[in-house]
């Protein structure tokens, strides 16, 4: 193969891969000259950047969708003398917690509900949907 020719298939490569001349080359070479069998080493070598992109968003979904399911599975018992009384699932309390974090206003109002929880004696209690009868208490009395 003259270089021409050889320049021609690195370009190629280059040009559908976004690899560099070196590269090329050397998967050239590897290949005996042919540019499919390159573009298909390359190609296992180095995943695409939009595919790498599509894997990362498909995981990320994933796992939002995954972290949602759980958070409405897990309930949040708020308990007065063993009375429940509010409950919610999970991710709203996260939901609420984000939006304390970026709402001054939205603060102020979890300061408040912490001060009636204090002077009320209430209780925090986590329950999994798994096993309801399994269930973590985050606050005793006076404590929330």
């Amino acid at each position: 193969m003259d270089d021409k020719e050889l320049l021609q298939k690195i370009d190629v490569i280059r040009e559908r891969l976004g690899v560099s001349y070196r590269e090329a080359s050397e998967a050239l070479q590897a290949t005996g000259g042919e540019v499919l069998e390159a573009l298909a080493a390359l190609e296992e070598k180095y995943e695409p950047l939009g595919d790498k992109l599509e894997h990362a968003k498909e995981e990320a979904v994933d796992r939002f969708k995954s972290f949602l399911r759980k958070g409405a599975d897990t309930k949040i018992r708020i308990k007065s003398n063993q009375k429940t009384i509010l409950e919610f699932p999970a991710t709203w309390g996260i939901v609420g917690l984000a939006g304390t974090l970026l709402k001054s206003e939205l603060a102020l109002v979890g300061v408040v509900a912490t001060a009636t929880a204090l002077a009320k004696d209430w209780k925090m209690e986590i329950v999994p949907k798994e096993n309801e009868a399994e269930l973590t208490v985050l606050a005793t009395e006076g404590e929330f």
